[in-house]
C-alpha cells in the first residue's frame, strides 16, 4: 500500500519468530530503522511491548503497535509505544508515513488530524474517531511478497499436505475482511466491522499471478468464511474455469454448515476445493448454541459433514472445548461426533476470552481478565500446546472443576 499510494519502497519487514528478546533486538539494531511497527496478537502481547521497550530505551525511534489486539483495547497503549492504529491499517499507515517523511517526525499537530489512531498527548492516551474503511478493497495492491523469502514460505506450505494430497508449493491468499456472524470467541467481527469482499476479477488475479510466478500447486484462501456470498463464488468459479486455474492449482478454503448446500459443494468442486474447514466446535446443543449464539445446529453440522464426503472433499473441523455450561458428557459427544463421523482431520482449542470478542467482556465480568492482566494467561493454541501451562491460563468452564476438566 505504501508502495503504491506513496511511492515509498524503503521497507523491509522480518517475522518475530523464534521468541527471543535478545535476537530480535538485534535483529532491528543491525537494519537500523528510522521508524518501527509491530503488530500482534493477545498471546504475543507482553513479549512484543517488552521488545518495543528495548527498542525505544536503546534506540530512540518512533514506534507504532496495530493488529487484533491493541485494536479493542487503544486506552491501554503503552508509554513506551507511539502510536496505535486501530483496525484496518493500510489508509492509516499511509498517512502517517506520508506526515513523518514530510517533517522527519511526527508531530501532536500531525496525528490530531489521522482517523483510527491512539497516542500519547502528554499524560493522555488520544484516541482518534474511527477510520471509515477503505472501499472498494480492491483499491489495495497485492501483497508484496517480495518483502519475505519467499521460496522459504512455499515450502512450508507443506504443512497443509497430507499422503492422500501431497504438496509441492503453497500460498494463501485473503479473499474477503471480516465476517457477518458474530460466535462470542470471535475478535475479528470487532476489528473489521463489516464483512466485505475482493472482487472476483481481483482474486482471480491474485491466483494467477501466484501460478504464473511462483508455480503454486495449492492455494489455502485465508478467509473467515469464503462462501458468504453466493454470486461472487460463481463469478470466481466461472473465471477460474475460464482461465483453467482449476486444472492447475488445487485449494483449501473454509466454510460454515448452515450455509453449505448442494450447490456450493458443486462450485467448489468445478473450483478444485480439495479441502474444506468447519466450525463445528460442539456436538453438544446447547454447548454449540452459546457458543455460534444460536446460528447453526449439531444437526447441520453433520448433514454439511457428509454432504461434503459426497462431494470428495477432506474434512477438518474446528474443535472448542471449555464453555462454561459443558458437562462431562458434552465433551463426550464431541469426541463421539470426531471418532464416528467422517472427519479427516481436527484441532481443538480451550475456549479462550480474546479483547474485542463478546466472550471478553462475559469474562470481565467474571473477574478472569483484565484490559491491563498479564496476557501470558492468554493462550490462542492448540490444547495440546497448553496442556503444560494448564495452571496458568484463564479457563471459563463452570459446570466441573479446572483438575476435571485437564483430566
Amino acid at each position: 500500500y505504501l508502495r503504491k499510494y506513496l511511492n515509498y519502497y524503503n521497507i523491509s519487514i522480518e517475522e518475530a519468530t523464534p521468541q527471543i528478546l535478545e535476537d530480535q533486538f538485534n535483529l532491528i539494531q543491525n537494519h537500523k530503522p528510522d521508524i518501527i511497527g509491530f503488530t500482534c496478537v493477545t498471546a504475543e502481547y507482553n513479549h512484543i511491548s517488552k521488545l518495543a521497550q528495548m527498542v525505544k530505551e536503546e534506540m530512540g525511534i518512533p514506534i507504532i503497535i496495530g493488529g487484533h489486539h491493541i485494536s479493542p483495547l487503544p486506552h491501554t497503549l503503552p508509554k513506551h509505544i507511539d502510536i496505535a492504529i486501530l483496525g484496518e491499517g493500510e489508509e492509516t499507515i499511509r498517512e502517517l508515513m506520508q506526515a513523518y517523511l514530510n517533517r522527519g517526525r511526527i508531530e501532536i499537530q500531525d496525528l490530531e488530524k489521522i482517523d483510527g489512531i491512539a497516542y500519547h498527548d502528554g499524560d493522555q492516551i488520544k484516541i482518534s474517531p474511527r477510520r471509515t474503511q477503505i472501499s472498494p478493497l480492491d483499491k489495495i495492491p497485492f501483497p508484496s511478497r517480495d518483502l519475505f523469502d519467499i521460496k522459504h514460505y512455499l515450502k512450508a506450505g507443506r504443512s497443509l499436505s497430507s499422503l492422500q494430497y501431497p504438496i509441492d508449493s503453497a500460498a494463501t491468499i485473503t479473499s474477503s475482511r471480516g465476517c457477518p456472524y458474530n460466535c462470542i470467541y470471535c475478535s475479528s467481527r470487532a476489528f473489521w466491522q463489516t464483512y466485505r469482499f475482493f472482487s472476483a476479477e481481483y482474486v482471480v488475479a491474485e491466483i494467477k499471478m501466484l501460478v504464473n510466478e511462483y508455480n503454486i500447486d495449492t492455494i489455502s484462501i485465508n478467509d473467515d468464511l469464503f462462501i458468504g456470498n453466493k454470486e461472487r463464488l460463481k463469478k470466481i468459479v466461472q473465471l477460474i474455469e475460464e482461465e483453467k486455474i482449476n486444472q492447475k492449482v488445487k485449494f483449501w478454503v473454509s466454510a460454515r454448515a448452515n450455509i453449505f448446500d448442494e450447490e456450493t459443494a458443486d462450485l467448489l468442486k468445478k473450483m478444485n476445493v480439495f479441502h474444506i474447514g468447519f466450525g463445528f466446535e460442539s456436538a453438544s446443543e446447547k454447548v454449540l448454541q452459546y457458543l455460534k449464539r444460536n446460528t447453526v445446529t449439531v444437526e447441520q453440522n453433520k448433514k454439511a459433514c457428509f454432504l461434503a464426503k459426497k462431494y470428495g472433499f477432506r474434512v477438518e473441523s474446528g474443535i472448542i472445548v471449555g464453555s462454561p455450561n459443558e458437562s462431562v458428557e458434552d465433551m463426550r459427544k464431541t469426541y463421539n461426533f470426531i471418532k464416528d463421523f467422517p472427519v479427516d482431520a481436527f484441532g481443538a482449542c480451550i475456549l479462550t476470552p480474546l479483547p474485542g470478542a463478546p466472550l471478553w467482556e462475559e469474562a470481565k465480568k467474571r473477574g478472569l481478565v483484565s484490559d491491563d492482566m498479564d496476557f501470558n494467561k492468554i493462550w490462542d493454541f492448540d490444547i495440546l500446546t497448553v496442556l503444560e501451562k494448564k495452571d496458568k491460563i484463564v479457563l471459563m468452564i463452570e459446570a466441573m472443576t479446572r483438575e476435571e476438566f485437564f483430566q
